[in-house]
């Protein structure tokens, strides 16, 4: 996805895409972002870095949800937005200038900062949304007979996000919570 977005810039330019799309590799991500030992190592710091920075700038959501649940919804939605540069999760305009942020390399001690921003900031534009989604998994969690007879499917029905990927963070925050509620 990330050589795509690298070649779209371009305009279909195929050797000005492979230098945009090394840039990226070499100077922006580095090395260690997609190394092989240790596997991941930047993509890891980044991620645990993600879940710290979230916990700061958001503490009631960190509260709610717990350490472990914050860390398992950081890793999921990392997992999806950091390895594909957000392609697939933001629209046009904000992600050509997400891209262009990222490129643009403001921060030369720390290249990658752009992405931990831009993802702290998409947590932060759902924030409220992820505290109800949680407040209605434990509200279900803590009734012993729910008040309707498909949970699932009315939990998710009342998750109308805008993009599939606040869909996605529902479903992996509440994971556990509706896999009790299903029993």
């Amino acid at each position: 996805m990330m050589a795509a977005m690298c070649l779209g810039f371009t305009a279909g330019r195929e050797e000005e895409g492979f230098w945009i799309f090394t840039y990226l590799m070499e100077d922006v991500l580095g090395p260690e972002f997609f190394s092989r030992r240790p596997a991941m190592m930047g993509y890891h710091g980044d991620k645990a870095a993600l879940a710290q920075l979230v916990a700061s700038t958001m503490p009631e959501l960190a509260e709610r949800l717990g350490t472990a649940g914050l860390a398992e919804c950081v890793s999921a939605l990392a997992a999806r937005c950091l390895l594909s540069g957000f392609v697939g999760f933001l629209s046009g305009e904000p992600l050509v200038a997400f891209w262009e942020e990222l490129l643009a390399n403001h921060w030369p001690d720390y290249p990658r900062l752009p992405l931990l921003l831009w993802f702290t900031g998409l947590v932060q534009h759902a924030e409220r949304q992820l505290q109800q989604a949680s407040a209605q998994a434990a509200y279900v969690r803590h009734t012993s007979r729910p008040p309707f007879c498909n949970p699932c499917g009315t939990l998710l029905a009342a998750f109308e996000f805008t993009t599939i990927l606040w869909g996605f963070v529902a479903i992996n925050i509440l994971h556990h919570d509706l896999c009790v509620v299903i029993e």
